[in-house]
């Protein structure tokens, strides 16, 4: 069945995906674990309350705790915003090609096969893993270096893992000029000295004209007080703060007491 042959049943559908994310992704969005196991991917509120954020906001940046979701809710995000929204480029800057080939493989091409076809159209892919198309709404997700000068006219880019990634700040100079709608930058932490972290600290003192979105690990419904203790036990209180804290080594007193 083509999108030309869609029932009234269907078209209702796509009109309700397109103007509800939440409705989209409880409905129509299947996560695959490593086992094969299919699950619908059911919003946490702070997932939701991100969404709005990105809605609300041009530039977005945030911390990460491990296991949280980001990255899987910003791949439906990109993923909703090409299927029911024409001409959206949107950009990974990953920090290399397993990465990229990671999200690109393991997230996104698992969501875009569990869609029905009648929602999904004709969506293909490039010459190689990195970039999927969507003809009928003229847009693409790709996944590139932070080196790839090439790109021009990017609805959304979104830097993941920034702290990763080698020489960001060497490139951010050259990226951002090509982006003419919505940033996201997003990362686990590593150390209080790095592009990402001030960055980070920047725009919680409204220096840069990215908006901060805040979260914590607390709000997971998973994550209660016997798994902190079970987690803390393993990594110790260091690697626990860094992974789920969202406090990067050597931080200062007197920036941590003030963010």
């Amino acid at each position: 069945m083509t999108r030309n042959m869609i029932t009234k049943f269907e078209m209702n559908e796509i009109s309700l995906c397109a103007n509800d994310f939440k409705y989209f992704c409880d409905n129509y969005v299947f996560l695959k674990s490593h086992h094969n196991e299919i699950k619908r991917f059911h919003l946490y509120s702070y997932q939701l309350r991100l969404f709005e954020h990105l809605e609300k906001h041009e530039n977005t940046i945030l911390s990460k705790f491990r296991q949280g979701g980001f990255t899987t809710l910003l791949v439906a995000y990109s993923l909703w915003k090409c299927l029911f929204q024409l001409d959206q480029n949107v950009i990974w800057v990953v920090s290399n090609s397993n990465h990229g080939k990671e999200i690109c493989t393991d997230i996104l091409k698992k969501m875009i096969d569990c869609i029905p076809i009648w929602m999904k159209g004709n969506v293909t892919k490039m010459m190689n893993h990195w970039e999927k198309r969507f003809p009928e709404t003229g847009g693409y997700i790709k996944f590139i270096s932070p080196n790839d000068i090439t790109i021009t006219n990017v609805s959304l880019m979104i830097i993941d893992e920034a702290s990763y990634i080698n020489d960001i700040k060497k490139y951010w100079s050259s990226l951002f000029p090509t982006v003419n709608e919505k940033c996201v930058i997003i990362s686990t932490v590593r150390y209080d000295d790095d592009w990402f972290w001030d960055m980070l600290i920047d725009s919680k003192l409204k220096l840069n004209n990215f908006s901060c979105f805040k979260s914590s690990y607390e709000e997971h419904p998973l994550y209660d007080k016997e798994w902190e203790a079970k987690t803390k036990s393993v990594i110790g209180n260091l690697g626990f703060n860094i992974e789920f804290g969202q406090m990067p080594h050597e931080i200062n007193n007197d920036v941590k007491n003030n963010i």
